[in-house]
């Protein structure tokens, strides 16, 4: 009397599980508040100024044995860097700073002084605008990259004067 009553559930069982499961899951996914991610840097970060023809500064950067390329231009009372990789950069979570002295020692981490200017990574030519304390022309400083992943200094060099 019992075992004509376990199959009938045990098949009823199963029909309800294949019939109830696929529709909870779909349930479960639509009913999931959307999650908006940030696609990078806030846009005020990258700039894509046009590179003028005239006065550009440029200087190399050592990472390991990537050589980085800096270029250094000004458009009015704005001064803009414009970071180069002449190779794949092997180094995560690259911050690149700007402080208005020089560096002593490159793989300590960025002196007080420093300023965050952006992201070092990706596809695209990142253009970084300087902070206002670099807009003089004359101004020096340096430029300073340092891997938050590896809480270290990956070089330093001076910012070239225009």
């Amino acid at each position: 009397m019992i075992r004509p009553l376990r199959r009938r559930h045990a098949a009823m069982s199963v029909v309800l599980l294949v019939l109830l499961a696929p529709a909870g899951l779909l349930a479960g996914v639509l009913a999931r508040p959307d999650e908006t991610l940030m696609a990078g840097l806030p846009s005020r970060v990258y700039t894509d100024p046009d590179m003028p023809s005239g006065r550009i500064g440029k200087a190399s950067l050592l990472v390991g044995e990537l050589e980085i390329e800096v270029r250094v231009w000004g458009t009015g009372s704005s001064r803009f860097v414009q970071l180069r990789p002449m190779g794949d950069l092997q180094v995560p979570d690259v911050l690149v700073y700007w402080t208005p002295s020089a560096v002593a020692d490159p793989g300590a981490p960025p002196p007080t002084d420093a300023v965050m200017i952006g992201g070092l990574g990706g596809s695209r030519l990142p253009s970084f605008t300087l902070p206002e304390a670099a807009a003089d022309p004359a101004a020096g400083g340096s430029l300073l990259l340092y891997s938050l992943a590896h809480k270290r200094g990956l070089g330093a060099t001076p910012l070239p004067v225009l």
